[in-house]
């Protein structure tokens, strides 16, 4: 998965001087008055209605553990804005016009990242835009190996395994094999010391002697 910031003209930042507009307006009471709250409500029908089905409202913190997650649930076309500058967007025509310009930016170069990934032998896959609290932009997307090349290395990898695993039995046969030379080897010199120690002991035993006896003369 790749992160990256996106702005209007290219990637990062967000929009110039959006967090003091939102410190600003969080101090005064009539922030959100009921012509406010009409606003942002039409104003999220609007962007409903543009973004479709997986546009949502959610805080979402810049941090790669939270874009990792939110990540995983997203399906190419994700638009996810934080309630606060949401509410900026809806009292602030710029704003709006700003953002939505962002946003729409990020899924214009789709194509082109594509034929980047492509042109590297990589796949290239879209997964949303994220507008955090602080007004920053995130544009996540996904990359990696084509069918084709895991393929490939897949059957590169099996072929290295096939061949080391041909040489750990030629190993292990040869082992075993000597192990029965040693032993057939061993059986033998076990033997020949077994003769030579037989006739050391007969040539060590004393000659038996045999008396004879003359017949007596009448």
């Amino acid at each position: 998965m790749q992160i990256q910031g996106a702005s209007g003209a290219g990637r990062g930042g967000a929009y110039p001087g959006i967090r003091d507009r939102m410190t600003q307006r969080a101090g005064f009471a009539d922030a959100m008055s009921e012509a406010g709250e009409v606003r942002q409500e039409e104003y999220l029908e609007h962007l409903r209605s543009k973004y479709g089905a997986h546009f949502r409202v959610e805080s979402v913190p810049n941090n790669p553990e939270s874009l990792d997650r939110i990540a995983k649930t997203m399906h190419g076309d994700d638009v996810i804005i934080a309630p606060n500058v949401v509410r900026e967007m809806a009292l602030d025509p710029d704003v709006a016009a700003w953002y939505e310009r962002t946003i729409d930016h990020c899924f214009e170069t789709v194509p082109q990242d594509k034929a980047n990934f492509a042109a590297m032998g990589l796949t290239f896959e879209p997964c949303g835009v994220v507008v955090h609290e602080d007004g920053t932009v995130t544009y996540i997307c996904g990359g990696g190996d084509t069918p084709e090349r895991v393929a490939q290395v897949n059957a590169i990898n099996a072929a290295r395994d096939a061949r080391r695993a041909e040489r750990r039995h030629a190993i292990v046969q040869a082992q075993i094999e000597h192990a029965a030379a040693s032993r057939q080897l061993d059986a033998r010199r076990a033997a020949a010391q077994a003769s030579v120690l037989k006739l050391r002991l007969r040539a060590a035993a004393p000659a038996s002697e045999t008396a004879w006896a003359l017949p007596e003369m009448d």
